[in-house]
């Protein structure tokens, strides 16, 4: 327990100071890289945890980063668009949840791919809220 504690505390000092050592691309890096462990971590928990097979997570992801993107191109900043993408996105998850909970095994990830598919699709047609192909 006293190892995995004290690796648990230089992991988060490394973190908290590798970025004062980096360039502006190193920390693109860093920052895009840790975005996407907190996706993996969430992809874990349903797949490796409750052995469910969701395919729903890069909906997620991308209706997050569009809401950030949308709200900041508005005038809105960052630290307000940032919880308010996670608020939109917990809203969607638990519309998008409560139907997905009477299904089970295989019928879950094709519900979740139908989802992830229609929110792909309304990203990429509807220019006038995400840039389209552009956005």
């Amino acid at each position: 327990m006293k190892k995995a504690c004290l690796a648990l505390v230089v992991g988060l000092l490394v973190l908290l100071v590798a970025p004062q050592f980096l360039k502006n691309y190193g920390i693109y890096l860093f920052t895009y890289w840790l975005v996407f462990v907190i996706a993996t971590m969430g992809l874990n928990l349903t797949v490796g945890y409750a052995g469910q097979k969701s395919l729903g997570h890069a909906a997620f992801f991308g209706i997050g980063a569009y809401t950030v993107a949308i709200l900041m191109k508005a005038g809105v900043s960052f630290w307000l668009g940032l919880p308010a993408a996670a608020m939109i996105c917990f809203a969607v998850g638990v519309i998008l949840g409560f139907p997905a909970l009477r299904v089970q095994t295989i019928y879950l990830a094709f519900a979740t791919l139908g989802f992830n598919t229609a929110v792909w699709l309304v990203m990429r047609n509807e220019e006038w809220l995400t840039g389209g192909t552009f956005g």
